[in-house]
């Protein structure tokens, strides 16, 4: 008699051990459920009333706004935030785009834009920055103070947004070590050339000077210039100089106008 109501006692708890669980499951559904009904209707109430917009620098931001697409009175949970950076960044002068919810109620964009270091010629006023890519003038804005890129196989039809012709990267080359290391020599330049023997030659705003760079070893030959414009032109006028030949290792090779004007620089002879 005692063994059998061992058994029916050891049974009966087994029996509702199981049944316990599938009550603790069925609850937390229930509880989960009801937790994401009230997450939707709390996201359905979260518009967005703020947006702050962080590194435009160059584009206004209404410019910056219309790129989202954005929808008036948009709820802050709507957002696909990567399809939002992807529109931002079809901008020439966007680098960079991240955009993040900060609730209950804001958008933050924050941008990186690109730095221009070089004009194009053409019809159109384009710029270049340090890695190639093409940007379209701003309207209303101020003109950047850069020098021209160009190549002895002329311009071809570009559009911003997109690189510049191979034929221009050794031009291109030069403007980053200047616009960089020489910021002195930078502001001198009207134009950044390469010939069709594919050497470079700069040219100054005073006079259009040529300084002749060669192909190679464009760091040192280019301090070599900035050395040489510190030391020996500091006091002396452009247009007294023919021409400026950096193209020889550890020194540079001026023609003057004159022997008045070689005798100003200190004896550097032609």
């Amino acid at each position: 008699m005692k063994m059998k109501l061992k058994l029916k006692l050891k049974f009966d708890k087994e029996k509702w051990k199981n049944i316990s669980k599938y009550i603790v499951c069925a609850l937390l559904i229930v509880g989960f459920s009801v937790l994401h009904f009230y997450a939707i209707q709390w996201g359905q109430s979260l518009h967005v009333k703020k947006i702050s917009i962080e590194g435009n620098t160059q584009l206004h931001r209404e410019e910056v706004l219309s790129l989202l697409q954005m929808k008036r009175d948009s709820l802050l949970m709507e957002f696909n935030t990567e399809q939002m950076q992807n529109n931002l960044l079809k901008h020439s002068w966007i680098r960079s785009a991240e955009i993040t919810r900060i609730f209950p109620s804001e958008l933050q964009i924050v941008i990186s834009e690109r730095t221009p270091i070089a004009m194009l010629t053409g019809t159109e006023t384009f710029y270049v920055d340090s890695d190639g890519v093409v940007l379209k003038e701003l309207e209303g804005r101020k003109p950047f103070d850069v020098p021209i890129i160009s190549s002895a196989s002329g311009s071809q039809k570009i559009s911003y947004g997109e690189i510049i012709p191979r034929q221009l990267n050794s031009s291109l080359r030069v403007a980053n070590i200047v616009f960089n290391e020489h910021k002195d020599v930078y502001h001198l330049l009207s134009e950044i050339h390469t010939d069709e023997n594919g050497d470079v030659v700069l040219y100054t705003f005073d006079g259009a000077i040529p300084i002749l760079l060669g192909k190679n070893e464009m760091q040192e030959k280019l301090w070599n210039v900035a050395e040489f414009w510190k030391t020996k032109m500091r006091n002396i006028s452009p247009y007294y100089l023919l021409s400026v030949d950096a193209r020889f290792k550890e020194r540079i090779v001026v023609k003057w106008k004159s022997n008045e004007a070689q005798s100003l620089s200190n004896g550097v002879k032609s």
